[in-house]
């Protein structure tokens, strides 16, 4: 009950501020209209340039092809998505190996269907003499002016060259890098085929998965959340037991203790025993380390699962950002009947939507679809606030003493009851360190120790 009053403290100061309805209605609307027009531009590009390579198959027919849809060798075989007669030979030959060097506008791309070639630097190329084509496609016959700087400052450009290369090539697999940045993308000819040819079946077998997903990674994360509100107070502790705060008034590190009673009462006890708090300070960091550590090991599982092996850069560590987000929010404002019954559930709905549309595409437009799925996820949360917090709050809603209006029974404290999970990083202790009257507490029946 302690450690919910703790949380409460939080909830009670920032819902009785006098500018908190116009502050969250106002970044209500400004999180739901921005998440719209995110998703309109995610839909608008997505119709435009998912699984189509028009321009880049133009682009090789004409400039490397003498204008023939196709190239057939013993090594090598190209079908390009688009309808045209071939009147002339073609002389270009082309090798799996071979690096295709794109260019439009000020971005340059290499790409090949066999990835060692791109990892070769320059001298080794030359010396070995592997082929490079030069690729060149004008910005304007590719995307519209608005769109480019739309794609620019959503960090999808990439993803437009990518769709383009994966549609002409989608007999094969292989590997894009940017020359730019230097962030590459690697897929398979297998990968391409499943997600060409998904079918029903295989839809709703990836609706499962997603629901599975957000499932065990809300669980894990929302228990990380906890372990980590609960370890973190052990560094305010770590300070108050410093030599250079020994000025502080007694009360203030009275107030300080009891503010986290889950470490500050037997804190209290040790200082009022005149013993060091180190040990039990280390056991609680101790604690938040090994469960981070839980966390890392397990985001790498996750991220296989839920982003599988194409995404962009740094999608993984803003998902599971949101996700810790989502998990304090609902810790410290979810108290409601209301706000437990809907907000879990429209949440899910919201990041499942995600997933899915991760799942049924070779590389979407993410970085828009993310950052509509985030922007409708904060709106969610100022309306969670003021339309079921708030009223409850300012009539007969939490109060410090019921904390919440909705309780599940997890642990109990009886006899029996496992002890704390942070007493397991304690050090034990030998017999000569209690006294006769302690012993006889743990052993009443005199039994010899």
């Amino acid at each position: 009950m302690e450690y919910e009053r703790s949380l409460f403290r939080i909830y009670d100061v920032l819902l009785k501020q006098r500018s908190i309805h116009y502050s969250f209605r106002m970044l209500m609307a400004f999180c739901w209209l921005i998440g719209t027009l995110e998703l309109v531009c995610l839909i608008t590009f997505h119709s435009l340039y998912v699984n189509d390579g028009t321009i880049l198959a133009k682009a090789i027919s004409h400039q490397l092809l003498s204008d023939c849809p196709s190239y057939t060798s013993p090594e090598f075989n190209l079908s390009l998505p688009i309808s045209s007669h071939c009147s002339t030979n073609i002389t270009q030959t082309i090798f799996p190996e071979d690096i295709f060097l794109i260019n439009i506008s000020s971005y340059s791309y290499e790409f090949s269907t066999q990835r060692q070639s791109i990892f070769l630097n320059k001298e080794v190329r030359e010396r070995k003499g592997f082929q490079v084509h030069n690729i060149t496609i004008e910005r304007e016959d590719l995307i519209l002016t608005g769109l480019w700087n739309i794609a620019g400052m959503m960090n999808e450009r990439d993803t437009i060259i990518m769709n383009q290369i994966i549609s002409v090539f989608s007999d094969y697999g292989g590997m894009m890098k940017n020359l730019g940045n230097g962030n590459y993308w690697i897929w398979t000819k297998e990968y391409v085929s499943e997600k060409k040819h998904i079918g029903n079946l295989g839809r709703i077998w990836d609706v499962f998965r997603a629901f599975y997903w957000f499932a065990i990674i809300s669980l894990v994360t929302g228990l990380i959340c906890r372990f980590a509100i609960v370890g973190s107070s052990a560094f305010l502790l770590a300070l108050l037991s410093c030599p250079c705060f020994r000025f502080i008034n007694p009360n203030c590190r009275y107030i300080a203790y009891f503010a986290f009673p889950w470490i500050g009462e037997p804190a209290y006890a040790l200082s009022h025993a005149n013993k060091s708090s180190f040990r039990l300070i280390m056991a609680f960091l101790l604690m938040l380390f090994v469960f981070y550590m839980m966390y890392i090991g397990a985001s790498i599982l996750w991220t296989y699962g839920v982003l599988e092996n194409l995404y962009p850069l740094g999608l993984d560590e803003r998902f599971y950002n949101l996700f810790s987000l989502i998990e304090f929010f609902s810790l410290i404002m979810i108290r409601t009947k209301k706000s437990a019954a809907f907000y879990p559930r429209i949440t899910c709905f919201i990041i499942t939507a995600f997933i899915i549309y991760r799942y049924h595409y070779v590389y979407g437009f993410l970085n828009m679809a993310f950052s509509a799925v985030s922007l409708y996820s904060f709106g969610l949360m100022c309306y969670a606030i003021l339309n079921w917090e708030m009223p409850i709050f300012l009539s007969e809603g939490p109060t410090f003493d019921s904390p919440r209006l909705l309780y599940q029974q997890v642990f109990t404290h009886n006899p029996t009851a496992l002890p704390d999970v942070w007493s397991l990083f304690y050090p034990v202790e030998g017999r000569g360190d209690f006294s006769d009257q302690e012993m006889h507490r743990i052993f009443p029946q005199n039994i010899p120790v």
